[in-house]
Parts: C-alpha cells; structure tokens; sequence
C-alpha cells in the first residue's frame, strides 16, 4: 500500500489491529538511586485514564475541583510498572511516592503524563477545573 493510501478500517479491522497494539512505555532514568537504574512508566488504557481522573476530582459536576495533593502519586501509582509491565504499587503506596525528591517524582510524572497521552494543557485544565 502506497504511503499516502487511506485505509478506512472496518469494525474486524479495527478490533483485530486494537488487539495488536501495545501500550506505550518509557524507561525513564533515575540516576538518583544509583548508576543505571532505570524506572519503567506504562501508559494508561482509556479506562484507566478515566478511572484517575475520577480519583482526582472531588466534589459535583457543578463544583468539581481536582485534589492537587494526590494527582501526582495516584499517577504514578497507577503507571509505575516491573519488567513484566505488572503494577508495582497500590492506592496505599501513594502517601510513600509522595516523599520522594521533586526532581524525581516530576520526571516519573512526566513520563507518565506523556505515555498516557496527556498534554500539559490537559494537566493544566485540571489543575483548572
């Protein structure tokens, strides 16, 4: 097929090229605990975005807010993986990734920000809401 070719897919197509793509990872350094180590952040589903979003924000539709003190540890949390790309901490875990130094939880932030498709406006208009 030609590069400039438009392939308008149907319902199968969709679902069985879904079904092949991977979710997007960074391995993000983190020379602050020790040479070469490495951190890896896997970007979120759809769902899961939805689901961090809803952790985020308190109140009603009308007066939502977004709960600034854990939108950076529930990110990481949820995005923070092992080499076999399962999940390395829990909602409980999140006070402790609160503590580590900003250099370090802003970079693992931002990678998790960029592999889960948000862009700063949209963590902006959070901050916002």
């Amino acid at each position: 097929m030609a590069e400039n070719t438009k392939m308008l897919l149907d319902r199968e197509q969709f679902l069985r090229r879904r079904a092949e793509v991977a979710a997007p990872f960074e391995d993000v350094p983190v020379p602050e605990f020790g040479p070469g180590c490495v951190q890896r952040v896997l970007g979120l589903s759809m769902t899961d975005r939805t689901r961090w979003e809803m952790k985020v924000y308190t109140g009603r539709s009308g007066d939502r807010k977004v709960n600034g003190r854990i939108m950076r540890e529930t990110l990481l949390v949820a995005t923070l993986v092992d080499e076999t790309n399962a999940p390395m901490f829990t909602e409980a875990d999140g006070p402790m990734l609160g503590e580590l130094p900003a250099t370090v939880g802003e970079r693992l932030f931002d990678a998790a920000r960029r592999v889960s498709g948000m862009t700063e406006q949209d963590v902006e208009a959070l901050g916002n809401a």
